[in-house]
């Protein structure tokens, strides 16, 4: 999200508690005023604020509800900030000849209280504030030093003057500090896209755990890993229920050492994942320690080992596969003593076997018998061709 957005939607959320101020304070105003005053001589004054009032929650409701706030929107926003300051300042300069010295510091006193609350309910637009204060207060201190009330003296108007420019200087001030913390904010979150990313490229997970407060976190890739959504609660005992449980014990086991000699530890582990799926982890924790050497905060890794085990694996059964291949090859190696004249060979127990059967029990070959044309010739009388 960008800043201008994130202020924008930031001031219209900003809506029905500062229009109940305006309206108890106008009942307030309003009570004030019927022990002095005609009903005729303020009702509409009183009318235009409670317009204005209603005007500003249905413009800025319907703002809100937009998904992308229009570049016109600070704009209206201002436009009504000053309308309703105008509302108030021109009627309560229209007054202020005609009541009681106390009755116009009460008046005064509630309006510099809005204008004390706009502080906080303004501070996401740098001029908006700034216009509301000046609609509020300027026709007063007009009214006042035209009409030359006796009862609001030089010293008043300079108080008065004097507290607008310091509230206007509190919200800029207010105001900037708010726009580094939603651009430091705007930063923290395009590292931590960043970061998710990378994980995810990578596929290694990371934790974290505040021991103190024990609150556990889980990165986007970590959840990944173990086939959680987001809405299941991250925490010790949702890690190990995702453990094998032939691992489990080793687990606590490997976590309560570190906690121990806080030291990093590494370890392999299997998750299963809810879909039944193995995946095969190796963690690697770290241990956090305060001054007085008291573990609060372990923090970790987990890197998706799955593919390089079943490799691994592959290996192991390709290596076996091999060594079997071998073990059932047999090979006739060295000088084999053979009789002259019957042709039998000698083997290792002494005893002298045909060829055919020692060739046989040495290997796995088996012999077809024929003639070749030489001996068809010589015992039979017979030409062979080949």
């Amino acid at each position: 999200m960008k800043i201008p957005i994130a202020l924008q939607r930031q001031l219209l959320n900003e809506t029905v508690l500062p229009s109940v101020a305006h309206l108890v304070l106008l009942a307030l105003v309003i009570a004030l005023l019927r022990a002095t005053l005609p009903v005729g001589s303020y009702a509409l004054w009183a009318a235009a604020i409670v317009i204005v009032i209603v005007v500003r929650v249905v413009i800025w409701t319907t703002l809100r509800r937009r998904a992308q706030p229009t570049p016109a929107a600070r704009w209206i926003v201002r436009g009504t900030m000053i309308a309703l300051g105008l509302a108030w300042g021109v009627g309560a300069a229209l007054l202020v000849d005609s009541l009681p010295t106390s009755d116009t510091a009460l008046i005064l006193l509630g309006l510099a209280g809005l204008l004390s609350g706009g502080l906080a309910t303004l501070v996401a637009d740098e001029w908006t504030y700034p216009l509301y204060a000046i609609a509020m207060f300027l026709p007063i201190l007009i009214g006042v030093l035209v009409g030359g009330q006796d009862h609001l003296e030089n010293n008043g108007v300079l108080l008065i003057a004097v507290f607008i420019v310091f509230t206007i200087r509190l919200h800029m001030r207010a105001h900037q500090t708010l726009i580094q913390r939603l651009r430091i904010e705007e930063a923290l979150r395009g590292e931590e896209r960043q970061l998710a990313e990378a994980q995810r490229i990578a596929h290694v997970g990371s934790w974290d755990w505040d021991i103190r407060a024990n609150v556990v976190t889980w990165s986007e890739e970590l959840r990944r890993m173990y086939g959680l959504g987001p809405d299941v609660p991250p925490g010790y005992h949702e890690f190990l229920a995702r453990a094998h449980p032939d691992d489990r014990t080793r687990l606590e086991a490997v976590i309560a050492q570190a906690l121990t000699t806080k030291q990093s530890v590494d370890y392999e582990w299997r998750c299963i994942r809810p879909s039944g799926e193995i995946r095969h982890i190796f963690g690697r924790n770290i241990v956090v320690t305060d001054a007085t050497g008291e573990a609060v905060r372990m923090a970790g890794t987990s890197l998706d080992i799955t593919e390089r085990k079943q490799a691994e694996e592959n290996q192991r059964t390709l290596l076996r596969d091999l060594q079997a291949s071998v073990a059932e090859v047999r090979v006739l190696r060295g000088i084999l003593p053979i009789c002259s004249s019957c042709k039998r060979i000698r083997g290792e127990n002494g005893g002298w076997q045909a060829v055919e059967r020692y060739v046989r029990d040495h290997t796995n070959a088996e012999f077809s018998h024929g003639l070749c044309p030489d001996c068809a010739a010589r015992d039979w009388g017979t030409a062979m061709t080949p």
